[in-house]
């Protein structure tokens, strides 16, 4: 009980304002996840309760709700704020490891990590590959993509595979010796942006992989990914879906 915590942990009694605002907060969040106490829980939310059931991202969800923001209804969008949240992490354990700055760069890690969700979700069932292989798949990236030569690909790889699996922990080890994303929902999320990035390939690939359930999610926040960058885009990202 909020009450008796406070008194608990302080001599003075709670002030009325705070303890309601308080609740007010809890509330909003609640209503955010779609857990409002007069209403059954928001089917239209639950990958999002999943996701916060996970303590890392709750807190995650839990902050970004502490900054003002209202957490959005658009599943694609709380998984972009998240991003941002891991994004940030990434630069403060640059610093603390002091990781040369122009080592790893934010944009281009996070095409890594859409890369790396593409190849899981395209090519591989279980969703996990060996560490070897993903950093593999992520020197071969920069080499074709970023133009990177490959000793300098190499370091960079190695770079990026440790601070995304070991400090960040967006991808978890998955038996032995074989990782995955932590989460379905960020696999899926990256994914779908990975195919926003393929642009002239997109009415190809869409008529690939529209009717693979295993396609389903990534598809719906790839359409809802390019809206909230252009609306004009999204309207052709549908017409490309039509038969």
């Amino acid at each position: 009980d909020l009450e008796e915590f406070a008194r608990e942990d302080s001599p003075q009694q709670p002030d009325a304002f705070l303890l309601r605002r308080a609740r007010q907060r809890a509330d909003d969040l609640l209503a955010g996840l779609g857990l409002a106490e007069a209403n059954e829980p928001d089917p239209q939310k639950e990958r999002v309760r999943e996701l916060a059931a996970n303590p890392m991202l709750c807190t995650l969800i839990g902050l970004i709700h502490h900054q003002g923001r209202r957490l959005p209804d658009d599943r694609a969008e709380l998984y972009r704020l998240c991003l941002e949240a891991f994004v940030y992490d990434w630069e403060i354990q640059k610093r603390i490891r002091k990781i040369e700055r122009a080592s790893l760069d934010k944009g281009e890690t996070l095409d890594v990590l859409e890369e790396l969700a593409w190849q899981l979700h395209n090519h591989v069932g279980s969703n996990t590959l060996a560490a070897a292989d993903l950093s593999a798949r992520i020197e071969k990236f920069l080499i074709d993509e970023k133009g990177c030569e490959p000793p300098r690909a190499r370091e960079r790889a190695a770079n990026q595979l440790a601070l995304i699996r070991d400090r960040v922990g967006l991808l978890i080890e998955r038996g032995h010796g074989q990782y995955g994303f932590a989460h379905l929902q960020f696999q899926e999320y990256l994914a779908g942006r990975a195919l926003v990035r393929r642009r002239r390939d997109i009415p190809a690939l869409l008529q690939e992989r529209l009717w693979h359930s295993r396609w389903h999610e990534p598809i719906l926040l790839a359409a809802a990914y390019r809206a909230a960058h252009r609306e004009d885009a999204c309207t052709a990202f549908v017409e490309a879906v039509r038969p």
